[in-house]
């Protein structure tokens, strides 16, 4: 609600990408008054909130993620979605035809298991093995679907420690980290641990946007 960040988000995106369906994934109680009746077009999705918000708050976001994909999916039948958050904002408004463009450009090998790459923009933590950046992904709507539905982390909010090296964190499943192998599971990835696993799969399956 802050400066209406949320509703201006919105605005914005209906200007730069006009064609574009808009989807807001919230949650029950939140007041979504406004934007529905100033952008009737946005399609918003409540959802009640997970009872264990998880490490990091990561159930909040599996929840939140899911639920908005299952209704674009589900109900507008999209072929690609764009995931992010509301408290972040896009300004490129060729941004979409530059993702696009991406998959177009870096196809993914007949033996991947999935559609197409998954694009994330550019937080990746080189050394930290099996996590990419989980704020803003485009990807095909089935490999979105497939990132995005796995299982609520049942540990508790405290339940990762800091520490030491990067390598040693990621081994206690911090959210991104969470998402990644559960995601990795899902599609056959057979891991194995090391950093030039990590390497292979960033080249395989994703692609880098320049945040700038």
């Amino acid at each position: 609600l802050e400066s209406d960040f949320t509703l201006e988000s919105l605005r914005l995106y209906t200007r730069m990408f006009p064609g574009v369906r808009l989807v807001l994934s919230t949650w029950d109680g939140e007041p979504v008054d406004a934007i529905s009746t100033l952008l009737p077009d946005v399609h918003i999705v409540q959802n009640r909130r997970p009872d264990n918000p998880g490490p990091s708050n990561i159930n909040m976001q599996i929840v939140s993620a899911r639920e908005g994909i299952r209704f674009a999916c589900e109900a507008l039948h999209s072929r690609y979605v764009l995931k992010t958050r509301t408290d972040m904002r896009l300004y490129n408004p060729n941004a979409l035809l530059d993702m696009l463009a991406l998959l177009d450009q870096f196809p993914c090998k007949s033996a991947d298991p999935q559609r197409a790459r998954l694009v994330v923009i550019s937080d990746v933590v080189k050394y930290m093995h099996y996590a990419v950046p989980d704020k803003t992904m485009f990807g095909a709507a089935s490999d979105m679907w497939t990132y995005w539905s796995l299982p609520l982390d049942e540990r508790p909010a405290g339940a990762v420690p800091s520490q030491p090296t990067m390598r040693t964190y990621a081994q206690h499943r911090p959210a991104e980290v969470y998402l990644l192998r559960q995601y990795l599971q899902r599609v056959g990835w057979q891991e194995d641990g090391t950093l030039e696993d990590h390497f292979r799969v960033l080249r395989d399956l994703f692609v880098v946007y320049d945040r700038s």
